[in-house]
């Protein structure tokens, strides 16, 4: 006995470390044969690794390593939560490996965990074979390396979070299965609380996956209605309880979430099938990639064998009638929401989704191979008939695929498919001749099985190098050398300025690498991008001119230095001398430090009529003329018209329609511009604006004294041009071949020594710091008759303030920012911010774990009694 099962431990090593290393060491070549350091100069950063997840964990690292707050931080967007971000983001325990190493390494840290990741999913997905069906060895691994490096694990690697999601699905079925069969809740609330903990996104969609997986289970056995209802509130009860045992971390995200992005809960749906049946089953083809944009489809290739054996499986006399109809709803069931908009947003928690389409595709990929494993462990008894028919029809499927024409699909993977399905057929049918243990396709001493292993990992490789390829092509993998040379450029200089001015300010750079350099480089600036992004102060920015990027996304553009002023902007970082209302103070390297003359605090004494200011201009320059005129309780104009403007158009037709203009090209392909002539005899400052009507009609170039503005008049690149000071300024809109739609366009001059002066008077009655950190605001400040405290703070109910010790509810500045009504006289202003919800969150999460570890001590002091 002793011996039998020291045998069955060995076996279940060998099986789980073949399960863990072996798609990992394939995903790591296929990385490899693609160029990913240290086997070429690329690294992983590529769409939102590139764009988001590698800052977040640069600015987590810094913040431990310096003790900062994890719960908010002024290196994004102005100041905003951070816990919210870190729920959505970053809260995986991976995550503790890139704390482990310096930044400069991050790239390296990333490869290493993504291969970690991959190599988890093969490994619980073993795991799970083994209990379902007594399963190890050869059978297990063969599914597993399946599973792991399934078309969604490839695809999405760039979004590193929802591996943890993918990795830990099977063990939280493994759960499921254990209160079926066992009555036992502990696996399945362990790893609940993980996908919860780690991506409360993801593991929303696990959640309600897991819900129809136990109930397909158990009603594809007979049982009864009474047992069914004990063993689901054992089900719900887990699932609470793990939600609760996160509530720290879920209540403060999800307010984050809603306060941030109310505008995105209001979904127009519709139950029409969106996708036909057959470009879906395209995808499941090895080989295939299409787009991670909005136009692409989902990502569900799990290998032929899995697609052969799900379709044989309902052609299986072994399994009965009630199994194939509980479980060939659910498959349609996931199948119908990736065609039906409704179902999708449902599976998306009704948030739609940009980019990266069906993001729960990993659960249909883990069905279909549920469906075939369970095939495949019977398959000696299938009927040759039977396997002939499945073959045939898939067979038939790819012969349509190929058929339309799809462009994504190549001649290479219809080939591939249709090989291996032959493969597959002649495989059954070799061993089926065999007799007795011969005769078992899955025997543990077969060949058939160790052959069957060999095809799949030379598919899932061969797809994953042709997606991995096709997402190169198509995004761009960025050199390592492209992240650690930014660094090293920018951030001497960051520094360098940190060490000249030991005060409060902002700071923003020209050349930026993504929307996050705030938190790569470890400075206070207004850039940022994130599904958290504080909408209202997105709006208003756009208002002001800084129109860049989408909903999600704040980003610094240096239009004016009275926008960047008011905003708090001190310094700028560039490549070169910008002028214009800045002053050069030297160069660190190969940046050049601008200070803005007409930088604003970030928090001063204001005029009491700025808290009831409201402005709906479109304006950007008579919108700010407005708001000065409330900060300061008296009319300010630093920005003026031009007197003079003078157009003329080149092949080029005009139409003034109602809410906007629009140029069209009138031969098309002859040259078609708008030329502008100003007149600026004062010499000041010129910026122009040509609001785009939408993001359909505009693509025109803008170039100002025949100098490109590398600029393209669209919903992501729309804000104030700066067009310099000269007494004749000539701009022109070059349109291609394409119409341009504005809304209307402003030609203003600035009056740089009245911003300045205006700077000054404000820094006269700053709020004078006396503490500032993430987290808590200290200082003193003088308020004339009748005003009020104004700062550049994004409004967050979290802030807790205290005035001369008493506390006051805080007002709003532009509706946007945080502000207070003060009587005058010097007072002591104390502001200290905790996440909405996040007390609350902590106390839930403590009354749910003491509960869960005093049912344990109970269960387990009932247990040692009996």
């Amino acid at each position: 006995m002793e011996a039998r099962r020291k045998q069955e431990r060995s076996e279940r090593l060998r099986t789980g470390v073949c399960a863990f290393l072996l798609p990992a060491v394939l995903f790591a070549t296929v990385l490899a044969a693609i160029g990913i350091f240290p086997f070429g100069e690329k690294s992983l950063l590529i769409i939102d690794m590139n764009s988001e997840y590698v800052d977040y964990l640069a600015q987590m690292n810094e913040s431990l390593r310096t003790g900062q707050s994890l719960t908010r931080s002024w290196n994004m967007g102005m100041g905003l939560n951070m816990l919210g971000l870190i729920a959505f983001y970053t809260s995986s325990p991976f995550n503790i490996l890139v704390m482990l190493f310096p930044v400069e390494v991050i790239t390296e840290v990333l490869f290493a965990v993504t291969l970690l990741k991959v190599g988890l999913a093969g490994l619980l997905y073993s795991l799970y074979t083994e209990y379902t069906l007594g399963r190890r060895g050869l059978f297990a691994v063969v599914f597993s390396v399946a599973y792991a490096l399934c078309a969604y694990n490839i695809a999405y690697a760039s979004n590193i979070m929802w591996l943890d999601g993918a990795a830990f699905l099977p063990l939280v079925l493994l759960g499921a299965e254990k209160i079926l069969r066992e009555n036992r809740c502990g696996i399945f609330l362990g790893s609940l609380v993980y996908v919860f903990f780690t991506s409360y996104y993801i593991g929303y969609m696990i959640g309600a996956f897991s819900f129809l997986y136990f109930t397909a289970v158990y009603f594809s056995r007979p049982g009864s209605l009474g047992v069914l209802w004990r063993k689901l509130g054992r089900f719900m009860g887990c699932a609470v309880l793990a939600a609760g045992c996160c509530a720290f971390l879920l209540l403060p995200a999800f307010l984050n979430l809603r306060s941030g992005q109310s505008a995105m809960w209001d979904i127009p749906v519709s139950f029409a099938l969106e996708k036909s049946f057959v470009r879906l089953f395209s995808r499941m083809l090895p080989g295939v990639y299409d787009s991670l944009t909005d136009s692409g489809y989902p990502n569900i290739f799990c290998t032929v064998l899995g697609l052969l054996c799900c379709v044989l499986y309902f052609l299986h006399k072994g399994a009965t009638r009630r199994e194939k109809v509980v479980f060939g709803g659910l498959l349609a069931l996931l199948a119908l929401s990736f065609s039906c908009s409704i179902l999708d947003l449902a599976w998306h928690a009704f948030e739609d989704p940009t980019w990266f389409p069906a993001r729960y595709s990993f659960v249909f990929c883990f069905l279909v191979l549920y469906l075939a494993m369970n095939c495949l462990n019977r398959l000696d008894t299938m009927s040759p008939a039977g396997v002939a028919g499945g073959i045939l029809v898939l067979a038939a499927l790819i012969a349509e695929v190929g058929i339309g024409r799809f462009r994504y699909v190549e001649t290479g993977s219809l080939l591939a498919a249709g090989s291996l399905l032959a493969l597959y057929g002649l495989l059954w049918w070799w061993q089926r001749r065999g007799d007795g243990e011969a005769k078992n396709f899955t025997a543990k001493k077969g060949w058939p099985l160790t052959l069957v292993l060999l095809l799949v990992c030379a598919e899932v490789w061969a797809n994953a190098y042709v997606m991995e390829r096709g997402l190169d092509n198509q995004f761009g993998y960025k050199t390592r050398e492209s992240y650690t040379a930014y660094r090293a450029k920018y951030l001497p200089a960051v520094n360098s300025v940190a060490a000249e001015d030991d005060s409060v300010y902002r700071l923003e750079v020209v050349e930026q690498r993504n929307a996050n350099g705030g938190m790569a480089l470890g400075y206070n600036g207004i850039s940022h991008y994130s599904t958290t992004t504080d909408q209202p102060l997105n709006g208003l920015l756009r208002r002001l001119g800084y129109n860049k990027g989408t909903s999600n996304e704040l980003r610094f553009t240096p239009n004016t230095p009275v926008t960047g002023g008011l905003m708090g902007i001190r310094y700028v970082l560039s490549a070169a001398e910008m002028g214009g209302g800045y002053e050069t103070m030297g160069a660190v390297g190969d940046v050049v430090v601008n200070r803005n003359g007409c930088a604003f605090p970030l928090a001063y004494a204001a005029g009491a009529s700025a808290l009831d200011w409201e402005d709906g201009d479109e304006n950007p320059f008579a919108l700010q003329n407005s708001m000065l005129s409330a900060l300061f309780d008296r009319r300010v104009e630093v920005f003026s018209p031009v007197p003079d403007v003078e157009y003329l158009l080149h092949n080029v037709d005009l139409e003034e329609k109602d809410g906007y203009l629009e140029y069209t090209p009138r031969v098309r392909g002859e040259a078609a511009t708008v030329e502008f002539w100003l007149r600026n005899p004062d010499g000041r400052e010129a910026y122009a604006y040509f609001p785009v009507w939408n993001n359909k009609f505009s693509a025109a170039e803008v170039l100002v004294n025949g100098v490109s503005m590398g600029t393209d008049l669209h919903y992501r690149g729309n804000a104030v041009l700066p067009l310099g000071a000269g007494e004749d300024i000539h701009v022109m809109l070059d349109l291609g071949n394409t119409p341009t739609r504005i809304r209307e366009q402003y030609f203003y001059t600035l009056d740089t020594a009245l911003a300045g002066d205006l700077a000054r008077e404000a820094g006269e009655n700053a709020l004078d710091f006396t503490r500032f950190t993430d987290t808590r605001v200290d200082g003193t400040v003088n308020i004339g008759e009748g005003g009020a405290l104004v700062t550049t703070f994004p409004f967050d109910s979290g802030w807790r303030v205290t005035v001369d010790g008493k506390r006051t509810e805080p007002g709003r500045f532009a509706g946007v920012f945080l502000a207070l009504e003060l009587p005058p006289g010097e007072h002591t202003i104390s502001m200290r911010y905790s996440p909405p919800g996040f007390a609350v969150g902590c106390a839930v999460s403590v009354m749910c774990a003491a509960g869960i570890l005093l049912v344990w001590l109970r269960r387990r002091y009932v247990s040692r009694k009996q």
